[in-house]
């Protein structure tokens, strides 16, 4: 059986390395002006104008950990809309640093998800150029942005 690569875009935060297929994002933004939502929850941070478009930017830290306090915003992510909503609900992922690009293997095994991070959002976890990468389940996150 042939072994395919899926290249990957790996975004670094506060409780680890977040890895998303390239194909789900549309571009990576230096820090933007946040603009605040009212009644939010805590893991949005606010919107952005991304395209004359306005962008949810979530904090995968305050989703995925209960402890994080402030959190550094070196870039933004913006990533597509998740599957089976509109073509114009994009959201974006705040990292702490810039993004890499990086390729996962058809026959990469999964690792432990660090103890640090919650299970609730993450698939799996899997062991990328000697960097455990959080792999995100979307069907969670679809469920948590849109209940």
């Amino acid at each position: 059986m042939a072994q395919h690569s899926v290249p990957v875009l790996l975004i670094p935060t506060a409780v680890g390395t977040v890895v998303v297929p390239s194909a789900a994002v549309c571009e990576v933004l230096p820090e933007v002006k946040l603009e605040p939502i009212p009644a939010a929850r805590e893991w949005v941070l606010g919107y952005c104008i991304w395209r004359n478009t306005p962008v949810t930017v979530i904090s995968f830290e305050r989703l995925s950990a209960d402890d994080i306090a402030s959190i550094p915003i070196g870039r933004i992510v913006v990533m597509y809309p998740l599957p089976g909503r509109a073509n114009h609900e994009y959201f974006a992922i705040a990292a702490s640093h810039d993004p890499r690009s990086g390729f996962v293997e058809s026959d990469t095994t999964s690792q432990p998800v660090p103890a640090q991070v919650g299970q609730r959002y993450i698939a799996s976890a899997t062991e990328i150029n000697g960097v455990v990468g959080l792999i995100p389940d979307f069907e969670a996150l679809k469920a948590a942005f849109y209940d």
